[in-house]
């Protein structure tokens, strides 16, 4: 027996740094998924971020990011919205002085809850890793 089902999701981020090694930001992530035994879901976050990059006068300098903000998970009959926050550590390899490519391993969660039943509740949480590309203004 196969099981079919197929995820989506994009992250874009942009940062200021307000001193040396310390930017403020934030990221949009829209993600998609469906499949055979899976409801189909959306989910929309809006994430303020800060990040701290170890000053090591290399290319490739280690940082630490936090941020947090809000969630909504669309399934097929049913909303939630509510708080997510992520936290993780990497390294970025600076390919410019405002440009760098990123890899990331996080943890993050997302509780949130539906507006016409607080009886409901949407939870998740885990850890992940990602790879990125960031622009620096």
């Amino acid at each position: 027996m196969d099981v079919d089902g197929y995820s989506f999701s994009v992250t874009p981020s942009l940062s200021y740094f307000v001193i040396d090694n310390l930017s403020i930001g934030g990221q949009a992530t829209y993600s998609f998924s469906d499949g055979d035994y899976q409801s189909k879901t959306t989910e929309f976050i809006l994430m303020p971020t800060v990040a701290y990059y170890i000053p090591t006068g290399k290319v490739v300098r280690p940082f630490v990011a936090l941020g947090a903000g809000y969630a909504n998970v669309s399934m097929e009959d049913m909303s939630f919205s509510g708080l997510t926050w992520a936290g993780g550590v990497g390294a970025a390899f600076f390919i410019s002085n405002n440009i760098s490519i990123d890899l990331m391993a996080e943890y993050a969660e997302l509780s949130a809850r539906t507006s016409n039943n607080s009886n409901y509740k949407y939870s998740t949480k885990g850890l992940g890793g990602s790879v990125g590309l960031s622009v620096y203004f």
